[in-house]
């Protein structure tokens, strides 16, 4: 369980007098939300490749939609890890409900657009997509901070090993001159008493 899970539960501010439960992705941050005995509703584990994010959305959805049925959720918030250009990757936290407009700025038209479904069914189906796309959005951008950090990983792996082969190849240099100069001595000395 790495600290990165643990620095995403900790930017969570939820209030102290309210219920929170959590939707975890991804195996280690299940295990971090266990090891901070957080309530988790709903846990999956994270996509393997980026063609299978469409089938965890919908799961995750399948799931928010449920306990929206319920009544039990005022606040729905998607916090998730996003791929940054230099340092540790970033989290982002995004408002699903209530709604965020300051997230989008009010269309200035001339003439109203024309739309042939009833006004709440394009609502409805408008905010489903809005979701969708969120939720996606969210678990392609972890996905791609989950093999940043893994890619970091690796070359500091390497690096270590290109480290740790340079200096034993030295070690080793150093070492043989030694014996050599060693040998060198060994032999005048056994060749000046021979002499004598």
């Amino acid at each position: 369980m790495g600290s990165y899970n643990q620095r995403v539960f900790q930017s969570i501010c939820a209030p102290a007098n309210v219920a929170v439960e959590y939707f975890v992705v991804g195996d280690r941050a299940r295990a971090a939300a266990d090891a901070l005995n957080l309530p988790v509703t709903w846990s999956s584990e994270m996509i393997g490749h980026a063609d299978m994010v469409s089938d965890l959305a919908a799961r995750i959805i399948d799931a928010l939609y449920g306990c929206l049925r319920h009544g039990n959720a005022s606040h729905v918030t998607l916090v998730h890890g996003a791929p940054q250009a230099a340092g540790e990757s970033a989290v982002q936290s995004t408002s699903l409900l209530p709604f965020d407009f300051r997230r989008f700025e009010p269309a200035r038209r001339p003439f109203p657009p024309v739309v042939t479904l009833p006004i709440q069914q394009l609502q409805e189906r408008l905010a489903e997509e809005y979701v969708y796309t969120q939720v996606c959005e969210a678990i392609i951008l972890s996905f791609a901070a989950e093999n940043e950090a893994r890619m970091r990983a690796m070359i500091a792996a390497k690096r270590n090993i290109d480290d740790t082969a340079q200096r034993l190849n030295r070690d080793y240099h150093r070492l043989r001159q030694e014996q050599i100069t060693a040998e060198i001595v060994e032999l005048s000395t056994v060749e000046g008493t021979l002499a004598s």
